[in-house]
């Protein structure tokens, strides 16, 4: 009898050609997480193998093509993508536009779209609520960009010149109305150069401010953004690093860029698991409420109501942000004292004198104790560091 071509897709299979479909690559490891979390990694290799053999098109086209690709130390990296017949199979799947089919790509390329994707993959777990669940009723979107931000630079010396952005990808959140740009920065190029021209963090932003900001007509009301996203979400910049000493390097360049002028978006740089922690919460979906009774049996009548909970929500704070946090803390209580020292010093020495506004110590003294001790445990012992 002869074999039928075609093979039935299940829940988990729509849900990887949906995944594929904004993230354009998956290794093993990350099909794995997605659709067989429970199950031996077996059962996804088995998997991945059968959607690469057999599709339901009149030919029996396949659904996903295996790229070999090899790294560095020359061992084997395979990564999956879709075939032209799975993008097509794809789209009603996917939680964002369909990202156009590459044949070939380096492997720089196929590296920097899988870091990427680690956040995408970590928001799709957090959000989703089971492995089953269609990615399409995620409360977010992805798009994968393809097609540069294009727009022009103007200004009083120069003509106008174009001007481009390429984030790696593009997350709405409806529910906030806003839209990050994912920049990630990976360590291909120094943040500190010779040539203050060539630092590359600044002039990113310094172009995102003009594409947001900047006007492609005479008329102020219309920006190059607008025109692109006529939506109203408010943007910001994502800067995604792979280390935390990469990170802190990218954000002390964002503290410079806006040191002497008005910030005009946002723009913050994390870590991957410092970009989870952050944006994590903000697709998770809230808890399903518990149905009421018909009949709910009634209470005793000596028994006083229990008073209602507040609402709350969950906080992932790793490693990283707790550092952050810790060096905050200890920056704000330098600069305070500070500013006292200095304000005392004017009165003792100028004859123009003003009179301090008592400190509250002990507001200050309770937020250290609440942030450093509740929050995040106590913290290390550093010379220096103490509470207002």
């Amino acid at each position: 009898m002869p074999r039928q071509k075609g093979m039935v897709l299940t829940d988990r299979d729509r849900a990887l050609l949906g995944y594929l479909a904004v993230a354009r690559y998956v290794t093993a490891a990350q099909a794995h997480r997605l659709i067989a979390p429970d199950s031996d990694k077996a059962v996804t290799s088995r998997r991945l193998a059968r959607l690469c053999e057999d599709g339901s098109g009149p030919d029996g086209e396949p659904y996903l093509k295996r790229l070999a690709y090899q790294r560095a130390n020359s061992l084997p990296f395979p990564v999956w993508t879709l075939t032209p017949h799975g993008r097509d199979v794809a789209g009603p799947f996917a939680p964002g536009p369909v990202v156009p089919f590459l044949a070939t790509a380096a492997i720089g390329f196929v590296l920097r779209v899988l870091a990427v994707n680690e956040l995408l993959l970590a928001l799709v777990l957090a959000a989703r609520r089971s492995p089953v669940s269609p990615l399409v009723d995620l409360p977010f979107r992805w798009r994968g960009v393809s097609d540069p931000l294009r727009f022009q630079v103007r200004d009083l010396l120069h003509p106008a010149r174009a001007a481009v952005l390429r984030p790696a990808a593009i997350l709405d959140l409806p529910r906030e109305r806003r839209r990050i740009f994912v920049e990630p920065e990976l360590g291909v190029a120094t943040l500190s150069p010779a040539d203050p021209r060539r630092k590359h963090v600044t002039r990113r932003l310094e172009r995102y401010g003009t594409y947001v900001f900047g006007s492609p007509t005479t008329d102020p009301r219309g920006t190059w953004y607008s025109a692109a996203f006529p939506d109203g979400y408010v943007p910001e910049v994502l800067l995604l690093s792979t280390s935390e000493a990469r990170r802190a390097q990218v954000e002390a360049s964002v503290r410079e860029h806006f040191r002497h002028k008005e910030p005009r978006f946002t723009a913050g740089a994390f870590t991957l698991g410092g970009a989870v922690a952050t944006f994590a919460p903000r697709v998770t979906p809230a808890a399903t409420a518990v149905p009421r009774s018909p009949n709910p049996a009634p209470a005793p009548a000596s028994a006083a109501p229990s008073p209602a909970r507040p609402p709350g929500r969950t906080v992932f704070i790793d490693d990283a942000l707790a550092s952050r946090l810790r060096s905050g803390m200890r920056l704000y209580v330098e600069t305070f004292r500070s500013m006292r020292r200095q304000a005392s010093v004017h009165s003792e020495t100028c004859p123009t004198r003003f009179a301090l506004a008592a400190a509250p110590s002990d507001e200050l003294n309770a937020f250290y104790r609440l942030l450093n001790k509740v929050v995040l445990g106590p913290p290390p012992t550093t010379a220096g560091e103490g509470r207002p």
